[in-house]
């Protein structure tokens, strides 16, 4: 039967027509491409969803955030301001927990040193009563041990109003004060009373100079600054301080704000206090309406608060003996409250802060000039606290390098104050006093001056006392069993100090306090000893301690694109001690400290970051971190930083670029962040989301892993009880979660899908019929052409192929004929593959191509 697709007058179908069809026709085909179609469909409609449950997975809830904030910081633990309002026209307000204070109503003078003779005084939370103050003195909080230690009263802020418009009226009248205004006038004879006080009361004389007066502004309030230098070089030990007074004139009234006792080791505590100074605000002086007549004295009336005076509220009339109100406390608000991502930062980073404390022990053999010891202080200790953070998980801890690191002759004084009673004390110092004596650094009347100050507590005596190991050359302190402890409070357990049966502090170590050891520090000791002012700071200032174990820890990054005006967050343990490690009132809870950057400057080839704030006592070390939450320097206390001898009320900041290059020294690597730091940041994250069943879980988990995180089970609790809230966006999240991953599954199906179909596609194509491929359409309708008729058998030749003695080669372009063949044909006539030839009378179609093979023996070849 002959093949249909070799008649010319059927219709062909084309090739793609054909695979059309199957491919139309084939069962898996379409159920494929139905699936393709219905996920692509659903991915869309989830996609479009996304646009509406994003933003719903996310609330600012400020009321959240501040208690996240009261969790980092305790209630009981926040400090309150505590406002001071003197009918005398002046106000200011301190932290309760910095500063204690004292008042005085009709105090006789300014100075420090006659004021206590008269007048009622009231001390801290008495000053919350409205009256009379004429003089308020804000003083930074000492150890309780700090009365029989001896050691100098810190920086203290004076504000007086002791002299009157009518004392200055009456001194315009003599000659010499006549064209001298009446802020002139009032300076004048301040430093003229200041200057009176050369001869102390052993009778000796000490130097003091005035500065020419400067402007200063402060809290918009114009003043005129004058530093009075006192330098005492008697009893071969010298000492040397400063006070700064700003004086004004507000409403008629002179007023001055002194700081006082300012001197080469507590530098850093005068920034405390001019932080005070800028609270200090004016308004006019309240008087009675018959004190208005009478231009008395003031007199005590129902208080006025700042806010509330005016011109008008000037005179009132109320009964002169009404009750004095008291005014409240002031809740101090964080800063950071309002500020979502410095927030974020302390609350990732808090449970890595750390408070160290560090002893330095050593028997110290004191020599005289022939090499011969002259005596042994045995057990010779000086201790600090201060602050540092966990910046691996492995259990190294950054700090400053003066706040674990100690000079020798440092531990002298420790020595004198660490005894463990005032008798202990006067024996060690009388034993210091005794090798002096004897190697001829000092005078029998140098020794009695000063065992007679530290009697009577008198603070030139006691200042020389600190300033003991100044006199005594280097090459004379021989230290022996050198010793250094350190131990770190990662929780709110204090630091507890005990003594062994050699009277020899000791760290008290249990779960909650653990021992570290020391591993590097970059920082000279020499330059620790702050005797006189202008003493050189170290070029860096950075140590490292370890730990073991396996701790939640922060991340760094380096400082140099610290700029100004940056917002920065130091977070550490503020305590105020004295030279040895008792401490009254302690917080066991870290401090926040937020400001901006002043300016930053190279000090001997090292970054230094100037604060806008000061820098609290305890917080020596502690971390600086940026709005990122990355760790970028260190606060420094107890050192004077100061590139323009201009730093009032700021603080200074070490670049964490010096404890990179430390470790790079020392070939140590930090690694990534630990698992419960990761954590612990998820939760964080969440929590700011308002996705607290998350951030619930998060925070619990983080718990579980870190056991020195304090704040994970009321972190978790806080979460707990804001899930159900306006402001609850879990179920949101959940369903953001769900949707993702079903995204993320129609995705992967819709591509398997798309492939499955391209091969399936692919293998239809390949099985198509060869004859189908004639061409688009249908072939046409040859006509038909007479030819001679030819036997059947003769009518087709085979196809020879081009033989070589190499084997077959291709087949030609034209059929080789057959010699006997072509000598029976009466004629052929050549056309196009496709079109028929005509032989007999009979159409002739041309053959298939057939497979390249031998050439077949014809049996009609003659031999």
């Amino acid at each position: 039967m002959q093949d249909s697709s070799l008649n010319p007058y059927i219709p062909q179908e084309s090739s793609e027509n054909h695979a059309k069809t199957t491919r139309l026709q084939s069962p898996l085909g379409r159920i494929v491409k139905i699936l393709l179609i219905v996920t692509i469909v659903v991915s869309v409609l989830i996609g479009a969803a996304l646009f509406f449950v994003i933003p719903r997975t996310s609330y600012e809830d400020k009321e959240a955030r501040a208690a996240l904030g009261n969790v980092l910081q305790p209630s009981d633990q926040v400090s309150k301001l505590v406002p001071v309002s003197s009918n005398t026209g002046f106000t200011l307000s301190y932290e309760n927990q910095q500063f204690t204070s004292y008042g005085k109503v009709g105090a006789a003078s300014a100075d420090t040193s006659t004021e206590e003779g008269s007048g009622e005084y009231y001390e801290n939370n008495e000053l919350r009563t409205v009256r009379d103050y004429n003089y308020v003195r804000i003083t930074p909080i000492e150890s309780a041990d700090a009365s029989r230690s001896l050691v100098t009263q810190p920086p203290q802020l004076v504000v007086s109003s002791v002299v009157s418009a009518d004392d200055l009226k009456a001194k315009e009248a003599k000659p010499e004060y006549k064209e001298l205004s009446k802020l002139s006038l009032f300076i004048q004879l301040s430093t003229e009373e200041r200057l009176a006080k050369k001869t102390l009361d052993d009778g000796s004389i000490v130097t003091i100079e005035a500065s020419k007066p400067s402007s200063r502004t402060i809290n918009d309030v114009q003043y005129q600054k004058v530093r009075y230098t006192t330098k005492n070089d008697n009893n071969r030990i010298a000492n040397e301080r400063y006070d700064d007074c700003y004086y004004t004139i507000q409403n008629d009234q002179p007023y001055a704000a002194c700081i006082n006792n300012i001197r080469p080791n507590s530098v850093d505590a005068q920034a405390l206090v001019e932080h005070v100074l800028q609270s200090v605000a004016f308004e006019k002086p309240v008087t009675t309406e018959a004190d208005t007549e009478a231009k008395g004295p003031v007199s005590l009336v129902s208080p006025i608060r700042l806010a509330q005076a005016t011109e008008k509220d000037a005179t009132v009339s109320d009964d002169a003996d009404a009750e004095p109100k008291e005014l409240a406390l002031v809740t101090k608000k964080p800063e950071y409250n309002e500020n979502g991502a410095s927030l974020m930062a302390i609350a990732k980073n808090q449970p890595s802060v750390v408070r160290i404390g560090t002893l330095y022990c050593a028997d110290l053999a004191l020599k005289f000039e022939s090499g011969e010891t002259g005596t042994t202080l045995t057990d010779a200790c000086v201790g600090n606290v201060a602050t540092g953070a966990f910046v691996s998980r492995d259990g190294y801890i950054a700090t400053t390098g003066h706040a674990i690191r100690y000079n020798p002759k440092e531990a002298i004084n420790g020595y004198i104050n660490f005894a463990e009673n005032t008798t202990e004390m006067k024996d060690r110092l009388n034993r210091v006093l005794d090798y002096l004596l004897k190697s001829k650094i000092i005078l029998q009347s140098d020794a009695d001056y000063l065992k007679t100050g530290a009697q009577i507590g008198d603070q030139e005596a006691i200042a020389k006392i600190e300033n003991i190991g100044s006199v005594i050359p280097d090459n004379y302190i021989t230290p022996v069993k050198e010793e250094y402890t350190y131990a770190v409070q990662p929780t709110d357990k204090s630091i507890v100090i005990n003594r062994n049966d050699a009277d020899k502090p000791s760290f008290a170590y249990s779960d909650s306090v653990i021992a570290a050891k020391f591993v590097a520090a970059n920082f000279d000791t020499k330059k620790t000893l702050q005797e006189v002012f202008g003493s050189s700071t170290p070029a860096a200032d950075t140590g490292l301690l370890k730990a073991e174990g396996e701790f939640q820890n922060v991340a760094i990054a380096p400082g140099d694109d610290v700029k100004s005006k940056d917002i920065l967050n130091i977070v550490g343990f503020s305590a105020y001690t004295d030279s040895g490690l008792s401490i009254d009132k302690i917080r066991n809870a870290p401090v926040v400290t937020q400001g901006t950057v002043d300016q930053t400057y190279v000090k001997d080839g090292q970054n230094v970051i100037q604060f806008t704030d000061a820098i609290l006592p305890g917080n020596d070390g502690a971390p600086v971190f940026d709005q990122t939450g990355k760790l970028i320097g260190f606060g420094v206390y107890g050192l004077s930083y100061c590139p323009d001898q201009d730093c009032f009320s700021k603080g200074t900041i070490r670049s964490s670029n010096e404890l990179l290059s430390l470790i790079s020294k020392e070939n140590i690597s930090f690694g990534a962040l630990s698992d419960s730091s990761k954590v612990w940041a998820q939760g964080v994250n969440e929590y700011f989301k308002g996705n607290y069943a998350t951030a619930k879980a998060k925070f619990a988990s983080a718990g579980q892993d870190y056991k020195y995180n304090q704040y994970a089970v009321p972190a978790s609790q806080l979460a707990a009880s804001k899930q159900g809230s306006v402001s609850d966006t879990s179920l949101f999240n959940q369903l953001l979660s769900l949707m993702i991953v079903l995204l993320v599954i129609l995705i992967i199906a819709t591509i398997v899908l798309a492939v499955v179909y391209v091969l399936h596609k692919r293998r239809l194509d390949s099985l198509a019929v060869g004859h189908y491929g004639a061409g688009d359409g249908f072939a046409p309708i040859a006509q038909p052409m007479p030819v001679m008729q030819q036997p059947q058998q003769y009518a087709q030749p085979p196809v020879q192929q081009q033989y070589s003695s190499q084997g077959w080669g291709q087949p030609q372009n034209t059929p080789v004929q057959n010699s006997q063949m072509n000598s029976q044909q009466p004629y052929q006539t050549s056309s196009s593959p496709s079109a028929p030839q005509w032989q007999n009378d009979q159409p002739q179609y041309p053959q298939p191509a057939q497979p390249q093979q031998p050439p077949a023996q014809n049996p009609y070849d003659r031999q």
